[in-house]
């Protein structure tokens, strides 16, 4: 039920970048296999990241990674994002916020 609403490009436009995150964390942890839905909210993680700090983008990685998501545009997205970001901006993430 859940993922068949968030096939609804109209339900995904209105998920914030932590709903995102938190949603893509929840379909990680329980082993989603929904691999077509997967690669949707990856989409929308992508369209997302200029809102995203470290620890927000760290999760929504992690979560695509563990989920088995292979998305080399969204990767280099996020290099490219955490590589224009200030060194102190990097450096003040803790351990625990990763």
């Amino acid at each position: 039920a859940i993922a068949g609403h968030l096939r609804s490009k109209d339900v995904r436009d209105g998920l914030s970048a932590q709903h995102l995150s938190d949603t893509l964390y929840g379909f990680a942890k329980f082993t989603c296999q929904d691999t077509a839905l997967l690669d949707l909210l990856s989409i929308e993680a992508r369209r997302r990241l200029h809102v995203m700090d470290v620890p927000l983008l760290s999760s929504v990685l992690a979560s695509i990674a563990k989920a088995g998501v292979s998305s080399s545009v969204l990767t280099n997205r996020a290099t490219a994002q955490l590589r224009r970001l200030p060194p102190e901006e990097v450096d003040l993430t803790t351990r625990d916020e990763l």
